[in-house]
């Protein structure tokens, strides 16, 4: 009897050490002996009751991870981490609603929507390309997808995703919140260019002061002036390039013969005219050439490019009529063939 319970207790104790235990190392409590658990008989399938479709894990779900404190993850993931993480930095930035932008892109509503012009340029960077937003969009209409399951970030994501062409109404938005004042500005700038022009060419006082600047170039470059003239050997002044007209004030008279300090040959060129048209005043050039200096700030590559820009603005919106008004709601009203300024 003895014997045979010592051989019991042997047994029980060699089947422990061969995972029969359903308690941990040190548990103190051991229950009979089970067989070993097969991992591949998990019912996954039971998961079913948390989400659905959670039976069928795919590769767009995250892994599962189970543990003390840890819960099953089971969101969805349409758009790349990295584009994803990029848009939502931009809308918490933005602290926009998306749902309310949406519904003003719907209808092409600028009034109605909370971005400014650099705040709707900056989303526009950021936007997954417009395969990413279909797949987004599409997301639900299959049986079994939940929108529920998606990333907070591609919920949000979803109203703007279901529109179609949304990175060209963002641009829309943009230009008809910034084409007025960009037009003005450069109305004012080609007016201020214009009546220069005109100053330029309608100014006797610079047209007599040239005069004199030609006669001296002439001298003394060529050493020709117009007191050699006669009838059969008429005087023909050499042209002068307008930039070498700066160089005037660079030479300045010898120290001890100059009537000042820092007197150059353009006070000469304005002393001559003086001397003939000594009824002149500063009050004269003022009256003919008072808009000069405003013009001459004018940056002129920036003005080509504006307007350059304003070109496309134009030709896009024009492709947009053309090519794809089907897109947008009729009741917005812009899509007109007459809305469009020439």
């Amino acid at each position: 009897s003895s014997s045979s319970s010592r051989s019991s207790s042997n047994s029980c104790r060699s089947s422990s050490t061969h995972g029969c235990s359903l308690g941990g190392s040190g548990s103190g409590h051991r229950s009979k002996c089970q067989p070993k658990l097969d991992p591949a008989r998990v019912d996954l399938e039971a998961l079913r009751i948390f989400a659905p479709g959670a039976g069928k894990l795919s590769k767009s779900v995250s892994n599962p991870v189970i543990g003390r404190g840890a819960v099953l993850n089971l969101q969805v993931e349409v758009l790349p981490r990295d584009v994803a993480q990029n848009v939502a930095i931009v809308l918490w930035k933005l602290r926009v609603d998306t749902v309310q932008l949406a519904a003003a892109l719907e209808r092409l509503e600028p009034a109605a929507c909370e971005l400014g012009p650099e705040e709707a340029e900056r989303l526009v960077q950021v936007l997954p390309s417009p395969g990413e937003l279909r797949r987004l969009a599409s997301y639900g209409s299959a049986a079994g997808e939940d929108e529920g399951r998606l990333r907070d970030i591609e919920q949000r994501l979803m109203p703007l995703a279901r529109l179609p062409r949304l990175a060209q109404r963002l641009r829309l938005l943009v230009l008809d919140k910034t084409l007025h004042e960009r037009c003005q500005e450069a109305s004012r700038q080609m007016s201020m260019l214009q009546a220069a022009c005109t100053s330029v060419r309608d100014s006797g006082l610079l047209r007599d002061l040239l005069q004199v600047i030609l006669v001296l170039v002439n001298y003394v470059n060529f050493g020709e002036t117009p007191a050699e003239k006669s009838e059969s050997r008429p005087w023909k002044a050499r042209n002068v390039e307008v930039q070498s007209l700066l160089r005037l004030r660079e030479t300045s008279a010898m120290s001890s013969s100059r009537p000042f300090p820092r007197y150059h040959m353009l006070h000469y060129c304005m002393d001559q005219l003086l001397q003939q048209r000594p009824e002149l005043h500063i009050d004269n050039l003022e009256e003919e050439l008072g808009g000069l200096p405003g013009a001459a700030g004018v940056a002129l590559a920036q003005l080509r490019l504006g307007l350059e820009r304003l070109q496309e603005e134009h030709a896009f919106v024009r492709a947009e009529i053309d090519g794809h008004a089907h897109d947008y709601d009729p009741s917005c009203g812009v899509f007109e063939r007459d809305a469009l300024p020439q």
